[in-house]
């Protein structure tokens, strides 16, 4: 693929990483997270879209030889007091109203009371009417950081194999909760002082504190091995360098739409293949993108391959993004049958267990580029919500995209219940998955989309931050560029 990652277009800072690797689901984050922050001696920084102070980070025979309390919020009271002079900090969004029912009351009191002085919780407000800060980031002695699509909270944790009636799988009431598919990153060195810097810029605008950064040195890098962190479940990522993207509204009131112009650029330049993983489809900018690159005739046939919940977490939210979702998921079938090009829109079941819901935001694209990011695809993560990315770019370098196809076949392995073997190479990958999605051949299934008329006061309601129609999505050099298909094909295009 022929991508060039662009400052400020793309991300707001590179930096080199010590390591990379990619945590998959809960019960790889939570244990990672529990043991790193055992060895902080400095800061631990957290940003969540929620916390909830009585989950469980380790649970079963994780829990066996924990040295604190496993509960969050003890955690963090017993690490305060084991290490003095640990500097712990929590910033969660100011929820809307409209989550009132869904969060933990009086939390900021409860981490007020039960806490030391060391342990400081803050809200914070999002700049913009109906906007929310999305970003899940913990920041530990400066140089090692987790981000991606996971808060610490309730009804979150599972593993890999999503046991259907697994007895750990339970939320802050003990009651069973479903299956839950998860992706979170972590990096080393100079990658998480960036993060750090992040984080204090968040926490000076939401509080009033400046917090100084920690200083960075080689004892305290080697404190921190990711290949051996939480078990060494993580799947390692050769990579020099971590681009770091945001959506959000900065300091002078300007959008900050870099992950919308990342995913957008290396969709456009796919060769082979786009692999997602999204709780949601309705961002109009994304899917038009990808129509671009399905519509171009003169380039090769793709393989798209979007990894979704089997349905909406709630009723609210079907009523919300149904809509918008059918619009953008079946006009890509309907472009990509057209021109040929494989997409196949998946879930995962377990037999006797249902399905398993997809809570991760995960982009790859050809084995080159892979982002994992706290961003949907959505409007509002593409430009109105706080959000944050990180890009690995292969560019030509071998072994990342090796270890990029490994994410790739791994994640996929999972979904199916199969070995990863059977995904790693991309020629052949769609006849594979033709079989696999036949009932009772894997645990993969396929859905339909049919695309129905937006609606547009349901759209600016639910989803703002970006255009209410594909149609709208379409800038003129787009129209241009989708002047290679069919004129027929270009009309239905303008009308969907």
């Amino acid at each position: 693929m022929k991508l060039e990652l662009l400052p400020q277009r793309h991300y707001f800072a590179s930096a080199d990483a010590t390591q990379s690797t990619v945590l998959v689901d809960a019960r790889a984050y939570y244990r990672a997270f529990y043991w790193a922050a055992l060895k902080a001696e400095r800061t631990l920084w957290l940003a969540g879209w929620q916390f909830d102070s009585e989950v469980e980070l380790l649970r079963g025979d994780d829990a066996r030889d924990a040295p604190l309390p496993v509960t969050f919020l003890a955690f963090l009271d017993a690490l305060s007091a084991r290490r003095p002079g640990l500097e712990i900090r929590l910033l969660a969004w100011d929820y809307s109203f409209v989550y009132a029912l869904e969060r933990e009351w009086l939390q900021a009191l409860k981490f007020e009371l039960r806490t030391s002085d060391a342990v400081r919780f803050e809200f914070d407000l999002h700049p913009r009417a109906g906007g929310s800060h999305h970003q899940k980031l913990v920041v530990i002695d400066g140089v090692l950081a987790f981000a991606g699509g996971l808060d610490i909270c309730d009804a979150r944790w599972d593993d890999r194999g999503h046991v259907p009636g697994d007895p750990r799988r339970v939320n802050v009431s003990g009651e069973p909760m479903r299956p839950n598919h998860e992706v979170q990153a972590a990096v080393t060195g100079p990658a998480a002082t960036a993060l750090a810097e992040l984080f204090q810029t968040r926490w000076r605008r939401a509080s009033g504190e400046v917090l100084p950064l920690p200083p960075v040195d080689d004892e305290a890098l080697k404190r921190f091995d990711l290949s051996a962190l939480g078990g060494g479940v993580g799947l390692p990522l050769a990579a020099r360098r971590v681009f770091l993207g945001a959506t959000g509204i900065d300091e002078d009131d300007v959008p900050v739409v870099q992950i919308r112009d990342a995913y957008a650029d290396a969709i456009r330049a796919a060769e082979r293949l786009v692999y997602i993983e999204t709780q949601y489809f309705t961002s109009r900018t994304i899917a038009a993108a990808l129509v671009e690159r399905l519509a171009d005739r003169s380039r090769p046939a793709l393989t798209v391959i979007v990894v979704l919940p089997q349905e909406a977490d709630s009723t609210k939210e079907a009523f919300a993004l149904g809509e918008a979702q059918s619009m953008a998921l079946g006009t890509l079938e309907q472009v990509a049958q057209a021109g040929g090009h494989a997409v196949f829109i998946l879930c995962t079941c377990c037999e006797h267990g249902g399905p398993t819901f997809v809570h991760s935001k995960l982009l790859l694209v050809d084995d080159e580029f892979l982002s994992v990011s706290s961003a949907n695809l959505t409007e509002r993560s593409m430009g109105l919500d706080t959000e944050l990315a990180l890009f690995w770019h292969a560019a030509g370098d071998a072994e990342l995209s090796r270890d990029i196809g490994r994410v790739r076949a791994s994640l996929l392995a999972e979904h199916a219940g199969r070995d990863e073997a059977e995904f790693l190479e991309v020629d052949g990958l769609a006849e594979r998955l033709r079989a696999l999605v036949a009932p009772g051949a894997s645990r993969l299934r396929a859905s339909h989309h049919e695309p129905v008329p937006p609606n547009p006061l349901k759209t600016w309601i639910f989803d703002p931050g970006g255009p209410l129609s594909l149609a709208e999505a379409w800038n003129d050099a787009d129209r241009q560029r989708l002047a290679a298909g069919s004129s027929a094909l270009r009309r239905e295009l303008e009308r969907r």
